[in-house]
Order: structure tokens, then sequence, then C-alpha cells
């Protein structure tokens, strides 16, 4: 299968960190997970849902700014073949066109299902923008900032860097049609210029509409970020709990967050054995192994299982579009259902 071979390089690198986070502990360390409840799985899953359902609303609500009405379920199917594709590309680079190859299947027009995609990038870099000096300045205030300077100086060039991408692509859209333009006047290319300066021209207009839309609106989709980032890192303590790490509650938070931020700028697909490595290290220095039976756990139903959900959802609704079903949501605004 295609998926075999981004998983098990996925997989290699997750062990590799979580290896590297026993070696200060036993093997038997991991027996711990043994202690876990069906009960706490259970949550588990629901706050997972969670988070999914708050990636469908945020996609379907980009969508309805552009006039299109796009099912829930829909939303929230291509939002999880998006963290699949994520979790198989490089810094997660994949999840935008995978998100916009759901939404055209699902009847948008393909300059407007990327430029939906993509603005979820947009709305997740002004989240990160200012998430990361939120969580430094709560390590600082509960006295878990770690010693080691990389984490603080790591932390504050990802949010600048964050802080001017979504400045970029927000409010200085208006070169990109020019650049195109000079792109494609490259011999091999110059035969496709009409095609891409119209396809840019389109998504460069569409992006200038979301960024522009109600400050209400912006506040939404800043909420839906906050539950679709900290519901995961919410099982994380759940299950630490569980398996009797006594870790407190608002530094974890901040410090999941954190390291997940970092986790976007690392070359491995989803960031595997970078997180694996990192958290218990920077939760528990002086006893990380015993960490990482709580990571593995975590890691196994908040990134694997998009491994399983992503080509099952995903893979059936593109499957159905290309056999010529009639489901999915209803057609686009702009050519019958105008508001």
């Amino acid at each position: 299968m295609r998926i075999l071979r981004p998983l098990l390089i996925s997989a290699v690198f997750g062990l590799l960190g979580l290896g590297a986070a026993l070696v200060f502990g036993q093997p038997e360390d991991l027996l711990v997970i043994r202690k876990l409840s069906v009960r706490t799985l259970g949550w588990s899953a629901l706050l997972l849902a969670a988070s999914f359902l708050c990636g469908g609303l945020r996609v379907r609500l980009l969508a309805g700014t552009l006039g299109y009405r796009v099912r829930l379920p829909s939303a929230v199917r291509g939002h999880i073949l998006g963290l699949f594709s994520a979790a198989v590309t490089p810094s997660g680079s994949g999840n935008a066109p995978a998100i916009a190859l759901m939404l055209t299947r699902d009847g948008l027009d393909k300059a407007h299902a990327w430029s939906v995609a993509l603005y979820t990038g947009v709305v997740d870099l002004l989240f990160f923008a200012w998430g990361v000096p939120v969580a430094l300045l709560t390590l600082k205030l509960t006295g878990h900032l770690p010693r080691t300077p990389w984490l603080l100086g790591s932390g504050l060039t990802v949010s600048v860097l964050f802080i001017a991408l979504w400045y970029l692509l927000t409010f200085h859209l208006a070169a990109t049609p020019k650049l195109v333009e000079r792109l494609f006047r490259w011999r091999p290319l110059r035969r496709y210029r009409r095609r891409a300066e119209r396809f840019t021209g389109t998504l460069t207009e569409t992006l200038g509409r979301l960024s522009a839309t109600t400050w209400s609106q912006h506040f939404s989709l800043q909420a839906l970020a906050v539950g679709l980032h900290l519901s995961v890192f919410a099982m994380f303590s759940l299950i630490a709990a569980e398996l009797g790490l006594d870790l407190p509650v608002l530094p974890t938070l901040a410090t999941l967050f954190l390291v997940f931020v970092l986790s976007h700028v690392v070359p491995t697909p989803g960031g595997s054995g970078f997180l694996e490595l990192t958290l218990p290290l920077l939760l528990l220095p002086e006893r990380p192994a015993a960490v990482a039976p709580a990571v593995l756990v975590w890691r196994l139903i908040s990134f694997y299982s998009v491994f399983l959900l992503g080509p099952s959802l995903g893979g059936a609704a593109l499957a159905r579009r290309f056999s010529g079903s009639k489901t999915g949501p209803q057609p686009p605004a702009h050519t019958s259902v105008k508001r």
C-alpha cells in the first residue's frame, strides 16, 4: 500500500525518539501502560473527536465566507484527510493540498478550494504567533520555564517568523500575480502562463476576501483553532494523570504547545522523533523515561490514528467522486444558492 512507506518512516522516527528517552530509564517503564482504563481511552477518543469537529467547523466557516454551504461531515472529512497528508509530509506541508482536493471534490471552484485550504494555515499562523508568547509567559509565571536557552530563543524566533508570514499572507498578496507573471515568462512555462495567471488572480482575490472578514469571524476562527489544538493537548494531560504522572496542568499544556509549534520546522513527517524525544526531556528532565509511555499512548491516539482515519474517510470520498456519485455537500452558492 502507498501509505505503508510514510507510516513506517514516521513510526521509525517516533520510536527512535522514544528509544532515546527510554535510555534514561528501563525498558520495563513501558509496562505502566497497562494502568490505562477503558474510561480514559474513551475520553481521549472524545477529545480527538472534538478536535476534528473544530477543524471541520473552521473549514465550513471559511467556505461559507465565500458563499458555499459545505456540510459539516464533509468539512470534518476534509480536515482529517488534511491531517493525514500532513502526517506523511515534511513539516506538515501536505495539509493544504489535501483539504483543497477534498473541497474541490465537494463542489468548490479550484481557486476557492485552495484559498480555504491555505487560509486554515493562515489562521494557525496567527494562533501560533500569539500563543507562543502566552505559553512562555505561563511557564515563567508558574516557575517552570526550562533553563535551556534554546527553548526560549527558538520559541520567540518562531513566533516572529509566524507573525511575519501571517502579515504577508494577509496584507501583501497583491504582489503575487506579478511574481507569477514574471515566473511564467520562462519559456518552458510559457504555455501555462494564461491559466496560471487566471488561477493566481482568483486565488489572490479570494484570500483577500477571507482576510477582510469581520472581527467577530476572525475571533471565531481563533477560538476554533484553540479548541482544535487544546483538545489534543488536554488528552495528554488526561493520559499522564492516569499513568500516575504528577504534572501541573498549565505548564504541561504550555510545554506541549511550544514543542508542537517547533515541530512544524522539523523536516521529519509530522514532527516524528522530535516530539517523542523533546517532550519527556522538558516535562520531567530528571526522569524522562517516566513520561515516555504517556507520550507513546498520546501519539498513537492523536497522531497515528489518522493513518487509519485519513485513507478510510478521505479515500472513500474521493473514490465516490471518481465513480460519479452525487453524494456530498450542497452545490456552491455562486451557482444556485447565492447568499
